[in-house]
């Protein structure tokens, strides 16, 4: 086999076990993302600026720490102000 040989199979199975990789990924961001707007609701109406805010999160951490934090919140504006000041703190 030369060097300059390409194995199709093998670079299609990357490419499949990367797809794999990033679609759970997105799976498990979608799923911490709705568990997140479900408490938000038993804790009063969301606001569309915090939906959009929510839904545009990349981080899976940071999402997992706003759930964390919606735990400790009685009503929905208590968990606003939590985002307002984290959101000054990180400018």
């Amino acid at each position: 086999m030369c060097i300059f040989e390409y194995d199709e199979e093998k670079e299609l199975a990357l490419l499949r076990a990367a797809e794999r990789d990033e679609g759970r990924k997105e799976g498990r961001k979608e799923a911490v993302v709705e568990m997140l707007l479900l408490l938000l609701e038993t804790k009063g109406k969301v606001p569309e600026n915090i939906r959009s805010r929510i839904l545009a999160e990349e981080s899976v951490d940071k999402l997992n720490t706003w759930v964390k934090q919606v735990l400790s919140c009685e009503k929905i504006d208590e968990f606003v102000s939590v985002l307002d000041t984290n959101r000054e703190l990180h400018l």
